[in-house]
């Protein structure tokens, strides 16, 4: 009887949100209704849920594989580093079905050309030894992929490392969470990143909550977290409808103009399908050095708008690997010198043969780890070298909110004197 009741209530619960989608009391939907169920699907869709560090549905490549990690992070602190936190090589497993292009091709084939991060010869030892398994089972040279298969890879995963220390709380109350996120860490877990990832490390701290907004990986400074689905939702038009306030600082190549000729055209202005997309900039102060730091207000959110709209005005954020800064990717120091001689990142004795008997499979993973082998740690040099770009995410606000961080070190570093103000200092970008 509990069971039938439980069951009913389930039932009731689906027609309430049925409902809830088709209108009052299962009303036809009007266009206006329609529409209003359209905008209220994209809200959800705009609105990323933080998942659980455990478990996660990885984006990229890898065809959004169900993933999981055998056991908690354990995090190292270099402390020389300006990349401090650091993750400890671990075991993952990926999950993926079979896609549609996969069909009748050899699994060694697949993961040679499509997963790159590692060589050919890794992928056909793993099958020969049981970290790839195609339906849970060995397979041999000559099994080709068919509709529904499944793929599971144990793999020895290596984070890059990120900026250190604890994510600063800038704001929090039982509706929204504000935290100043450090240059390098990324939003969700991605491409090398799992536990280094912004969601895992709040994870065990704040549930439950709800990205409203993004920022690049190099980009630090305030992201906004929702705590119930009501304020995730009234963030999110907010934001969407340009309601919001938004700005950000940049500390550019140049001599930013004091009075700098209002622009009409954005970076892809000729290109007709593209949208549209304004920012107002304002000059703060230049440095010594030659650059300028530059108060930056995005009125839309495209994606790099920012980052773009300086490169066309002829001043790229100084050190922005993607869009033309002056300073370059990384410390030209390094350049030209030898490989690092590092001890391997985890014991490694003989890489050679099956798995041992009693050998666990975090020890026998580690073993057939060739970044292990070779002494690299997180193996991303490029990496460790961009710590971040001159891009800092100042104040988010809107009506009868705001939230904002303090200005990041190198706004003011080697700061000039102030000049005298003219009578209208900035200049639009659309």
């Amino acid at each position: 009887m509990l069971t039938a009741r439980s069951s009913r209530r389930a039932q009731d619960a689906s027609k309430t949100r049925s409902s809830e989608l088709r209108g009052a009391h299962g009303a036809r939907r009007t266009p206006a209704t329609k529409n209003a169920c359209i905008a209220a699907r994209c809200r959800v869709q705009r609105c990323c849920i933080v998942a659980a560090p455990r478990t996660w549905r990885a984006c990229g490549s890898m065809g959004k594989p169900q993933s999981s990690s055998e056991g908690a992070p354990e995090y190292v602190f270099d402390e020389s580093s300006a990349l401090s936190r650091r993750v400890k090589p671990y075991v993952f497993t990926y999950t993926m079905n079979c896609k549609g292009r996969w069909i009748g091709r050899r699994p060694a084939e697949i993961f040679a050309a499509e997963f790159k991060m590692n060589p050919a010869s890794y992928y056909a030892e793993a099958l020969a030894d049981g970290r790839i398994l195609v339906n849970g089972e060995l397979c041999g040279d000559d099994l080709v992929l068919k509709n529904g298969d499944v793929l599971v890879h144990r793999a020895h995963r290596h984070e890059p490392p990120v900026r250190g220390g604890p994510i600063a709380v800038v704001g929090l109350d039982a509706r929204v969470l504000a935290v100043d996120k450090p240059g390098t860490v990324p939003m969700h877990p991605c491409g090398s990143y799992h536990y280094n990832a912004l969601s895992s490390l709040l994870a065990e701290d704040f549930t439950p909550r709800s990205f409203v907004h993004r920022l690049d990986r190099l980009t630090s400074g305030l992201v906004l977290l929702a705590r119930s689905a009501e304020a995730a939702t009234e963030l999110c038009d907010c934001i969407g409808a340009g309601r919001a306030r938004k700005t950000y600082v940049a500390r550019v190549a140049g001599r930013f103009p004091e009075r700098a000729p209002a622009a009409t055209r954005g970076p892809d202005a000729a290109r007709p399908d593209e949208d549209a997309s304004r920012t107002r900039f304002r000059l703060l102060h230049r440095h010594a050095d030659g650059t300028s730091t530059v108060e930056c207000h995005p009125r839309t959110g495209r994606t790099h708008q920012i980052r773009l709209h300086l490169q066309w005005l002829g001043h790229p954020i100084a050190n922005d690997p993607n869009y033309g800064g002056t300073l370059g990717y990384g410390d030209s120091s390094y350049a030209g010198a030898p490989p690092a001689n590092a001890p391997p990142a985890c014991p490694v004795a003989d890489r050679g043969g099956p798995r041992r008997p009693g050998e666990n499979l975090e020890a026998f993973v580690a073993r057939k780890c060739h970044r292990c082998a070779a002494g690299l740690d997180a193996a991303h040099g490029a990496e460790e070298r961009a710590t971040c770009i001159f891009l800092h995410a100042l104040r988010y606000a809107g009506p009868g909110w705001a939230y904002e961080t303090n200005l990041p070190a190198w706004a003011t570093d080697g700061a000039l004197p102030p000049e005298p103000e003219p009578e209208k200092r900035g200049c639009c970008v659309s």
